[in-house]
């Protein structure tokens, strides 16, 4: 008999073993499923499940961090890939991809250690040579480069894109002939390959061969109408072949497809002023100020202009902006000296030459020295006039494609609604279950969601119905407060939880949605004048993240808040929304707190990491940032892929 219930046990014991290793796999493998069809987001959801049942799944987080690196969430891929190396020590493409990440963070010393470790454990996996390669390509290393390609194209004769690489460096060390051997070798392999003829053009240019340049450059154009380098180089060929109409017309293609590229009209500005075409110059001028409000050469070329179309007033504001960005910029003295001149300032303008003088011998001894770090924009034989390159310094790459200060918005504040848009059975405390129980109707939840235009009729038959049963008057002007708020009645709601917290007023949860009733009007009065209040990142890098409007005084909410934590302080809610509240009131470190005192009580809360990682960010502590956002995803918050997506482009 024991015998027999031993087994019986044992057999229990085994196939519950075998179900749950059954679900896991079937788990894993609907994650790989979705990676393959490219559902991302639906991915992360499933694997983070697995991974929720199985903490040691290397594959789970392995999968995951493929998801998350298609999603732009770079950081967050990192970590997934350390995790699963943590669980494998010997996981040769997690060693690959996390160096891929690493490199695309910038931190090539970790990535070129992680690729070391992937060939000494697989010395045999080519593809590790190529993805090295790169990362020896942008840190400069370009010998490496060069034989980490070659190594790869041993392997992989039909690699177009190790040939260009390989180019590349070679181009980078002045071997022009290797350099045009191995894009030519590019476009052997793949004849219609856009960026071959390009980077081959690139090489024609240089050796001034304009007519094979422009040829090169129309079939990169040809293979990839969406190539906007291609048309930028055929543009700066046109120029150098003498035609600055084919030249506008290539760089107004560009602007067509991306109406905030900064140097697309930069360029056109320039050489409309060549042609003579000063008033659509100048709109130009106007629009690379619009997109790029920190490059100085926009204002010292719109300057220069202003002072030809005679509007002197503007030319010395705009040299004094020039000045303002660059403190050591003779040019803009000299040219602001002459317009004090012709504005009568003969002291301001005598005092701009001096100035002027002194940052030109402080740049010749710099040149007489040898010293590399001299300031160029002191040098007065420099052209500040000719067309910039689609890489060049002067602007920043990646933002003249999209030079916009993003908006930073948290995501809104909870509050106790009736509402169908969120079941009560995602509530798991006790005390906010208890509450509704209480408060007597199945439709109030906790939600951050806008209300329906509908809900406010369902407090008047809500209220109508509690009636009956209850006639408790905090319950009544409960509803009724949420009713005002339901259609913007801010202040007859705040007085309906003034009365209902006069009759219950050791209620937390009443302090807690007045806390948010005020909050609204005080936004409300706010985007009066200043539209709505936000948290901008500017994606000037010179600049930190700043406030951009005003701030307003949210001292009344959170000592709503406040009070309700001093009563109850187990309520996440409670201390993510007081994490808003510090958060518009600029007191952001004070508010990171609070929204780590919400997740320690909820570890769930994919919320609170998004605001947390949104006020990290803002204080530039970027990798934990896109930690928090990637880990909100993780959650199930699906907007936090898309804002790490809309983030990347500035970090």
């Amino acid at each position: 008999m024991k015998k027999t219930f031993l087994f019986i046990l044992l057999f229990i014991i085994t196939s519950t073993s075998l179900i749950a290793q059954y679900n896991k796999r079937y788990i894993y493998y609907m994650g790989q499923n979705a990676i393959i069809k490219k559902q991302y987001y639906k991915a992360i959801n499933i694997l983070s499940t697995l991974i929720e049942a199985d903490s040691m799944s290397q594959d789970g987080f392995f999968l995951r961090a493929i998801a998350k690196y298609n999603l732009n969430d770079i950081v967050g891929a990192e970590h997934d890939f350390t995790n699963s190396i943590r669980i494998n020590p010997v996981y040769v493409e997690a060693f690959q991809y996390r160096a891929i990440t690493r490199s695309m963070m910038g931190n090539y010393n970790d990535a070129l250690k992680d690729f070391q470790i992937a060939l000494d454990i697989r010395p045999d996996y080519y593809k590790t040579y190529y993805s090295r390669g790169v990362t020896l390509l942008l840190n400069q290393q370009f010998k490496g480069a060069i034989e980490d390609f070659t190594k790869y194209i041993k392997q992989d004769k039909e690699g177009v894109d190790a040939y260009l690489n390989r180019g590349t460096a070679y181009l980078m060390l002045k071997d022009t002939v290797k350099a045009l051997e191995n894009f030519n070798s590019a476009i052997d392999v793949s004849p219609r390959y856009s960026d071959a003829y390009m980077k081959r053009g690139g090489i024609y240019n240089l050796k001034k061969e304009y007519k094979k340049a422009l040829s090169d450059l129309d079939n990169a154009i040809k293979y990839d109408t969406t190539n906007l380098s291609a048309y930028f180089n055929r543009a700066i060929t046109y120029s150098y072949s003498n035609n600055p109409i084919k030249a506008i017309e290539d760089f107004s293609s560009i602007i067509k497809k991306d109406s905030t590229s900064s140097l697309a009209y930069f360029n056109r500005a320039i050489l409309r002023s060549q042609i003579g075409d000063y008033n659509n110059a100048l709109d130009d001028y106007n629009k690379v100020i619009i997109y790029s409000p920190t490059n100085l050469l926009g204002y010292y070329n719109r300057g220069n202009l202003n002072l030809k179309l005679g509007e002197i007033e503007n030319a010395f504001s705009d040299f004094t902006k020039s000045i303002s960005l660059y403190n050591d910029f003779a040019n803009a003295y000299l040219n602001r000296a002459y317009v004090r001149d012709l504005l009568g300032d003969s002291s301001g303008a005598k005092k701009d030459r001096k100035i002027a003088q002194q940052k030109i011998n402080e740049y010749q001894n710099n040149i007489k020295t040898g010293n590399k770090d001299y300031k160029t924009y002191a040098d007065t034989s420099k052209v500040f006039n000719s067309l910039l390159s689609f890489d060049n310094h002067e602007f920043n790459k990646k933002d003249n494609i999209k030079n916009k200060d993003i908006d930073i918005d948290i995501l809104p504040l909870f509050k106790f609604a009736i509402t169908e848009k969120k079941k009560n059975n995602e509530i798991d405390n006790a005390d906010i279950k208890s509450f509704i129980k209480n408060v007597g109707t199945r439709k109030l939840t906790i939600t951050n969601s806008p209300l329906l235009a509908t809900d406010s009729i369902s407090y008047v038959i809500e209220k109508n119905n509690l009636k009956q049963w209850y006639g408790g008057a905090w319950i009544d002007d409960f509803i009724s407060a949420m009713k005002e708020y339901s259609i913007k009645q801010y202040t007859n709601s705040i007085n309906m939880y003034d009365k209902a917290i006069s009759n219950n007023n050791y209620n937390a949860f009443l302090y807690f949605n007045r806390s948010s009733v005020r909050c609204e009007m005080i936004n409300f009065i706010s985007n009066l004048d200043e539209k709505e209040q936000k948290l901008i990142i500017n994606s000037d890098k010179s600049h930190r993240l700043e406030r951009t409007k005003r701030t307003y005084n949210y001292k009344e909410p959170i000592k709503d808040i406040d009070y309700a934590i001093s009563i109850n302080p187990y309520i996440s809610y409670f201390y993510y929304n007081k994490g808003n509240l510090l958060c518009l009131s600029g007191e952001i470190p004070q508010a990171i707190g609070s929204y780590s005192k919400a997740i320690e009580i909820n570890p769930s809360f994919a919320e609170a990491y998004y605001n947390r990682g949104l006020a990290q960010l803002y204080l530039k502590d970027n990798k934990k940032g896109f930690l928090d956002i990637s880990r909100a995803g993780e959650l199930g918050l699906k907007e936090a892929y898309s804002k790490i997506k809309e983030l990347r482009s500035n970090y």
